[in-house]
C-alpha cells in the first residue's frame, strides 16, 4: 500500500512540477500579457452572477437585476470588474454604463496592445426558488459501511422509518423576493405553512422513544428570511428564533423541481452491533445527507397501506405483507363472543388515504377467520388487504378427534443448505400400523383454573370405535418406533394447560411429559421432542433415492418432533 502511495505522490509530483513550468514559460513568453479577458462583472442592483462566455473574439456577458431597483439605467455603477493580468479598460470600478438599449459594450486592452470588445446584456431577473412550494420528497441516503467488502448503501424516503413525517408532504413553502445584498445575492423572507392538515411532520417515533426532529428538521417551521448564496450554490434559511439552516441548492432543471441537500453528522463509529433494530442505526449514524425535493404541482400520495391494526383481544405483534396486502394478527378467540362482529380499537393507514373502516368498525371473521378491508390512497388507487386472525389460546375442554399424524425433522438446519421438513407417519412408505389410531379421541374435563387462567382436570385418550391404538410400526419393513414415537399416552390422567408457554402437562401414573401447543384456525397441534439420534444417520442410505430408506432415516435419526393435529368433536 505505502509503495502505491508512493508511486502516486511522485506522478502528482511530476504533474505539478509541469504545470509550474508551463506557467514560467508563459509568463516568460508574455502570454499572460496577450489575455483581454473579463473575469469577473458585478454590477448595481445585480442579482447573482454575471454569465461570462467567450469564443475568440466572440466575448459575452449576461448580468441580472431587477430593473426597477436600479436608480438611472443610462448610468449603472460597476461595483466590482477583475480583468485578465495586465489588461485594462476604461470601464473600471465606481465608473457607469449606459443599459438604456438594454445592452452596452466594454473594450479590454491586453498589455501589449490587443484590444477586445465584450458585449453586455441585462436580462431581467426570475428567481428560480421564488414562489410557492410543495414538498414531495423526503429523504435520506445511508451509507453503511461501503469501504467493506461486505458493505451496502441504500437510499431511504424517511416517512418509511417514520411514518408521523407524513403530514408534512401536503406542507407549502413559499418564498418571497425581496432584494439582494451587496454581492448580488437574493434574499427575502419564506413561509412554512402546515397545509389543510394543520399538521407538521415529525421525526420522531414515539412508541420507541425516538426523536430525530433535531437531525433531520432542516427547514423550520413558520416564518422567516432566506439568502441564496451564487457563489457557493447554498441557500441560508433563518427561523424566526434566529437558528440557522445552512442547504447545498440543487436545480432539477428537468422536473423544474428544487432539491435541498442538507449534511447531517455521519457518526459509524457510534454503531451498535447489538441493536437489533437496524432501523435506529441507520436513521441515528449511518445517514448523510438527508434532502427535500420541492415541487410546485401538489402530487396526490399514492399510498394506500396498512401500517397498523388493533382488534379487540388481540395479543402480540401482527405480521404484515405489504406485496401480499396480508396481515396476520393473534387474538384469544376464547374471549371473542362474535367472530363476525370484532371491534376496530385502532387502526393506521398511509399518509391520505381513506378505508371502507375506521376505528370503532366491527369486521367479520366468521368466514375462514379472515375479513377483507380496501385502502384507497389520494391518488385514487384502491386495494384490497386481508385480515386473517389466529388464536394465541385455544381451550382444550371437551372432545377432540385426530386429523393428522406426522413428524416434525431437522434435516442439519444448522448448515447452510440444511432444512427442516415434515413427514405424514400414516402412509404405506411411514408407519401404516399407526391408521387405527385415527379413530381415536382426546377429552379433557376441566376442574379448576387457577389465577393465572390455567386450566386443569382429567383426561381419557379413547380408543375409538376400533377399539385399538395405532402403533408406530410396519411391519413390512420390520420397523418398531413405539418407544421412539409414544409420547402422548393412553388411557386417563391428569392435565394442565399453560397459557403463557402455551404448554400441555400429561400425567399417568405418576409420570409427566410436557408437550408444546399450536394454535390454528383449523384446530390444534401438540407436540412432543423426540431425543436426536443424529449420530446413527447413514448418507448412502439417504442418496438411495428409494422413497422408504429415506422415511427410515427420518423416523429413525432426523425426527425432533411428534406431531398430533386434533380438531374439535361436533
Amino acid at each position: 500500500m505505502n509503495k502505491i502511495l508512493s508511486i502516486l505522490a511522485l506522478a502528482l509530483l511530476v504533474v505539478l512540477g509541469a504545470c509550474k513550468q508551463d506557467l514560467l514559460k508563459d509568463i516568460n513568453d508574455g502570454g499572460w500579457s496577450k489575455e483581454c479577458n473579463i473575469e469577473v462583472l458585478q454590477l448595481e442592483g445585480q442579482l447573482g452572477t454575471a454569465v461570462i462566455t467567450r469564443d475568440f473574439d466572440d466575448a459575452k456577458i449576461k448580468v441580472y437585476t431587477i430593473k426597477e431597483d436600479i436608480e438611472d439605467i443610462s448610468n449603472v455603477e460597476i461595483k466590482n470588474i477583475q480583468l485578465a493580468y495586465k489588461a485594462t479598460s476604461s470601464a473600471t470600478i465606481g465608473s457607469g454604463l449606459d443599459f438604456t438599449t438594454g445592452s452596452t459594450t466594454i473594450t479590454v486592452v491586453s498589455d501589449e496592445g490587443k484590444d477586445l470588445e465584450w458585449i453586455v446584456e441585462m436580462h431581467d431577473f426570475s428567481s428560480d426558488i421564488e414562489g410557492t412550494w410543495y414538498i414531495g420528497e423526503i429523504g435520506m441516503y445511508c451509507d453503511l459501511f461501503t469501504w467493506e467488502d461486505w458493505g451496502w448503501d441504500k437510499t431511504v424516503p424517511i416517512a418509511d422509518y417514520l411514518p408521523a413525517v407524513s403530514p408534512e408532504f401536503d406542507n407549502t413553502i413559499t418564498f418571497v423576493l425581496m432584494g439582494s445584498d451587496e454581492d448580488g445575492n437574493t434574499l427575502g423572507t419564506y413561509i412554512h405553512d402546515a397545509g389543510p392538515n394543520g399538521e407538521f411532520g415529525d421525526f420522531a417515533d414515539a412508541s420507541k422513544g425516538w426523536d430525530f426532529n433535531e437531525r433531520f428538521r432542516k427547514i423550520p417551521a413558520g416564518e422567516g428570511t432566506w439568502l441564496r448564496d451564487f457563489t457557493r450554490n447554498q441557500i441560508i434559511i433563518t427561523s424566526e428564533d434566529g437558528a440557522e439552516y445552512t442547504i447545498d441548492l440543487e436545480i432539477l432543471e428537468e422536473t423544474e423541481e428544487l432539491k435541498f441537500n442538507a449534511a447531517i453528522p455521519y457518526t459509524p463509529e457510534y454503531f451498535d452491533w447489538d441493536n437489533t433494530d437496524y432501523t435506529y442505526e441507520e436513521l441515528a449514524h449511518m445517514s448523510n445527507p438527508m434532502w427535500y425535493v420541492l415541487t410546485k404541482n401538489y402530487e396526490p400520495q399514492t399510498g394506500n397501506s396498512i401500517s397498523y391494526i388493533l382488534l379487540e383481544e388481540q395479543e402480540g405483534d401482527q405480521y404484515i405483507n405489504e406485496e401480499e396486502k396480508y396481515v396476520s394478527l393473534t387474538v384469544d378467540m376464547n374471549e371473542i363472543s362474535d367472530l363476525s362482529s370484532v371491534e376496530v380499537l385502532d387502526y393506521r393507514i398511509s399518509y391520505a388515504a381513506t378505508s371502507n373502516i375506521e376505528i370503532g368498525s366491527k369486521l367479520d371473521f366468521s368466514n375462514d377467520f379472515k375479513a377483507k378491508v380496501n385502502v384507497t390512497s389520494e391518488s385514487g388507487e384502491t386495494a384490497e388487504w386481508t385480515i386473517e386472525i389466529t388464536p394465541s389460546y385455544i381451550s382444550l375442554e371437551g372432545t377432540w378427534n385426530i386429523s393428522g399424524i406426522e413428524t416434525s425433522y431437522d434435516f442439519f438446519s444448522w448448515d447452510d443448505w440444511g432444512y427442516w421438513g415434515s413427514l405424514n407417519l400414516l402412509g404405506e412408505n411411514a408407519l401404516p400400523g399407526l391408521q387405527t389410531e385415527m379413530d381415536n379421541q382426546f377429552v379433557f374435563e376441566v376442574t379448576n383454573k387457577n389465577n393465572n387462567g390455567f386450566a386443569e382436570g382429567t383426561f381419557e385418550h379413547q380408543a375409538g370405535n376400533d377399539g385399538a391404538f395405532g402403533e408406530f410400526t410396519n411391519t413390512a419393513q420390520g420397523w418398531d418406533f413405539n418407544e421412539r414415537m409414544r409420547q402422548f399416552p393412553t388411557g386417563s390422567g391428569t392435565w394442565k394447560q399453560d397459557r403463557e408457554t402455551n404448554q400441555l402437562i400429561l400425567t399417568v401414573g405418576g409420570e409427566s411429559v410436557t408437550m408444546d401447543l399450536d394454535y390454528s384456525n383449523s384446530g390444534v397441534t401438540i407436540k412432543a421432542a423426540l431425543e436426536d439420534e443424529f449420530d446413527g444417520f447413514s448418507w448412502d442410505e439417504w442418496n438411495s433415492w428409494d422413497e422408504i430408506r429415506q422415511n427410515y432415516q427420518i423416523i429413525a435419526h432426523l425426527s425432533k418432533y411428534i406431531n398430533y393435529s386434533i380438531v374439535k368433536a361436533n
